[in-house]
């Protein structure tokens, strides 16, 4: 994994852990808006696979957190 590849994900990554997207062609988008090639995005599928559950897991963490906020 080049250089790009490796920024590219490490980026992805924290855009899924932010709760803000739902899968990884949304990551990937935002990606693309930032300047990144198609090419350093160009994810396997079982990556693409993991950052849909990683965004998942962190929309739901979002929502609890929420759901728990005093409204005070």
């Amino acid at each position: 994994m080049n250089d790009e590849c490796f920024d590219a994900m490490r980026h992805a990554v924290d855009l899924a852990r932010s709760g803000q997207f739902s899968n990884w062609w949304t990551i990937q988008a935002r990606l693309r808006t930032k300047g990144y090639k198609l090419v350093d995005l160009a994810w396997t599928e079982t990556q693409q696979e993991w950052l849909d559950r990683l965004s998942a897991e962190a929309r739901a963490a979002r929502l609890d957190s929420d759901a728990w906020r005093p409204t005070g």
